[in-house]
């Protein structure tokens, strides 16, 4: 298990590090998924892409840049 108290936001050569009240929330899961009206059926089609699975969340938190850790 990882017990960490910091949040790191990293791009390339760049890296940012949420130590003061890093929060999560909102946490869900987004799936593809796309329904067919049909017109000669009772039930429409629906189609799921399973492959595309990923998660979105809200990240808040206090960015300093003149910290002495």
């Amino acid at each position: 298990m990882i017990d960490s108290w910091d949040i790191f936001l990293s791009s390339g050569s760049k890296q940012l590090k949420l130590i003061y009240d890093p929060q999560i929330s909102n946490l869900s899961t987004k799936v593809n998924e796309t329904m067919i009206e049909t017109l000669g059926s009772q039930y429409p089609f629906i189609r799921r892409n399973g492959a595309i699975k990923y998660k979105t969340f809200s990240l808040s938190g206090t960015i300093c840049s003149y910290i002495d850790l």
